[in-house]
Formats: structure tokens, sequence, C-alpha cells
């Protein structure tokens, strides 16, 4: 088997360094770039089991740099990291646990009201999941606490607590570190 190798590309150099010193104290070979424009010159997905991408691009910039990683080599994994919980994402997605995860899929569908967390569950488990975003500072809120069924769970949002054109972040914890994320924007309704 393949040893895990990570390329992280961000924004923030601060976050960049807490990352890559924590996972490299973990005995991961890691390495990252906060020179995000030139990521695609400067490293090759073929060099690596995962790609990490951070929370602060936008749409647009995300699609560029997933779109030239995966031209590079479309078996390279991408993922989306948010750093408030970066570092224990990235411990589980570099852990041989990753390979069977819990969590299938964790996504919000938005053309439901209220806005709806999917989850699909391999096997029942317990789950935290909790909704972040930064107004200034951070701001969390516990969405869901308690015991997953295995199969399909729906999970509403209160949406009068939701601003559009937000990004938020949801994150999953279940035991044994494994820890997921899913980015979304609230469409404003006219």
């Amino acid at each position: 088997m393949k040893t895990a190798r990570a390329l992280l590309v961000g924004k923030d150099p601060l976050v960049m360094n807490r990352l890559l010193s924590a996972l490299r104290a973990n005995g991961h070979a890691v390495e990252g770039t906060v020179s995000w424009e030139t990521a695609h010159e400067d490293f090759n997905a073929h060099d690596f089991t995962l790609i990490g991408l951070g929370g602060g691009f936008n749409d647009q910039e995300r699609a560029q740099l997933r779109q030239g990683f995966q031209l590079q080599n479309p078996e390279t994994r991408l993922a989306d990291v948010f750093g408030p919980v970066g570092h224990a994402q990235l411990q589980f997605l570099l852990s041989p646990a990753a390979q069977q995860p819990a969590l299938e899929h964790l996504t919000v569908s938005l053309t439901e009201l209220p806005p709806q967390v999917q989850l699909i569950v391999r096997t029942q488990t317990e789950a935290t999941i909790t909704l972040y975003h930064f107004q200034g500072q951070l701001h969390t809120e516990e969405v869901w606490k308690g015991e997953l069924p295995a199969g399909t769970t729906q999970l509403p949002l209160q949406r009068e607590q939701l601003l559009p054109d937000m990004l938020y972040h949801v994150v999953a914890q279940l035991p044994e570190g494994e820890v997921h994320t899913h980015r979304f924007t609230l469409p404003r309704v006219e």
C-alpha cells in the first residue's frame, strides 16, 4: 500500500504553518503552500495521495484548483479542509480508517425549506454535527449530537438563523477521529 503523502494548499500562512507542524509532529509526510496561484506549476498531483484545499478559497478559485489537480491525476483525492477542525480532519484523511469511513456522504440541500443537512451513514454511529461561519469572529452552533442510524438521515437547519450570501461549514465529527466537512452558501431569496 502506498504511503499517504499530502499537499495542503491555502491562503493563510499562520493556519498553514500550524497544520504542517502538527501533522509532521504526528509523522505524516506533508507539504504545503500559500502560493496557490502557482500550485499547479509548483506541485504535481501524481506525487500525492491527498490534496487538501483550505477554507479561504471562493468557489471559482476552488474550482480552478480542483480542475488543475484532477487533470494532473484523477486518482489523487481532493478534500476541502476547514481550519478550526483541519488538523483532526487531515489526521483522519491520512489514516487507514479513511478507506472505510462510517459516514459516506455529507451535504446540505438548499432546495427544501428549511435547508437540510443530509448524511449517509454505513453503520449506526454517534455523531456531532456543528454549523460554523465567520461574521467578524467564528460562530458555532451545534445542530445535532447523538446517535445516527445506518442509512440516510436529514437534519433541518433553522433558516431564520442563516444569512444569505454567507459561507457556512457543516462539520460532522464521529468516533475514532472521523471528521467530515461541507461548505455551502445560502442563496439570496428575492
